[in-house]
């Protein structure tokens, strides 16, 4: 007996400009077999335009550390394009680069709730909105639009790390392990309905990007885990955080007093991290003739 055809859901990815997270997602959300990428909504890295008021607050050794992992990333995922046709398998690809091998439809924004986005994303009829480490926060006209939900993808344990940038600041706190959740989104900050979480060891050399890496990658499989019962009528877990009994604690953007006692005790990232995230496929065996 025949089982019956099971249509692909149809996602639109919420993406952040240059994000190592955003991209590895997006990269793992093109290889499941139960999702159809028909858009992509793009944001630039910082949310305000006033580059000089922003580098102040966090300070400016932690702004040109961060500039500087931005070039060594584009550097590397060049060097990824560049090396992609000789390759079996496929290497890391920057958004940008992935959303024009698959004409996928793009839009930038600053302002993710701002009418015109909300009619680019209507207009791609999706099933479902990921949210793919997106740093702009969803109102209900947004919310609303896809057919089953939003869901995110939190580089933090919830319910007690909400907010941005929990890749740094459980090192920054000196814990033992870092998590990950994926949740519904809702009107609230990082409030939604748990579908899962898992928990990672952070060990005395672990840096900033490799627990991000971690936390993207172990989030993008648990979205596709999502996704696939989603897409057969399956019903997914719904755990009510305010009914849950743990600390609840918001996290902000590190200030330069934060950055300072982190980079006493840890590195915020190393050449190699970055340049093993984007090619480490390349040492994997060819398949035998």
């Amino acid at each position: 007996m025949d089982l019956p055809e099971i249509r692909k859901l149809r996602a639109v990815i919420l993406y952040s400009a240059g994000h190592a997270g955003s991209a590895i997602v997006l990269n793992i959300m093109d290889e499941a077999p139960d999702i159809e990428i028909v858009g992509i909504v793009r944001a630039p890295p910082l949310k305000t335009k006033n580059l000089k008021e922003d580098m102040r607050r966090m300070g400016w050794r932690f702004s040109w550390l961060l500039l500087w992992q931005r070039v060594v990333q584009m550097i590397v995922f060049a060097l990824a394009i560049f090396l992609r046709p000789w390759l079996w398998r496929k290497l890391l690809l920057p958004g940008w680069y992935l959303a024009r091998q698959k004409q996928i439809p793009v839009k930038s924004c600053r302002n993710i709730n701002h009418p015109n986005i909300e009619n680019f994303m209507r207009a791609q009829q999706p099933d479902i909105i990921i949210s793919a480490f997106f740093n702009r926060i969803l109102k209900q006209n947004i919310i609303a639009i896809p057919r089953l939900g939003v869901l995110n993808i939190h580089p933090g344990w919830l319910p007690d790390y909400k907010g941005v940038m929990n890749y740094f600041w459980v090192l920054k706190n000196n814990d033992a392990s870092a998590g990950v959740t994926l949740h519904w989104i809702n009107e609230g900050i990082d409030t939604g309905d748990i579908i899962s979480r898992r928990r990672f060891i952070i060990h005395p050399d672990t840096t900033q990007h490799q627990v991000l890496v971690k936390a993207a990658t172990i989030g993008g499989r648990m979205a596709v885990s999502a996704a696939r019962k989603l897409a057969r009528g399956e019903p997914l877990p719904a755990l009510d955080q305010t009914q849950m009994a743990h600390p609840q604690s918001y996290f902000g953007m590190p200030a330069e007093q934060d950055f300072e006692a982190y980079f006493a005790k840890r590195r915020f990232f190393r050449i190699r991290d970055v340049l093993g995230t984007a090619l480490r496929r390349i040492w994997r065996k060819r398949p035998s003739a």
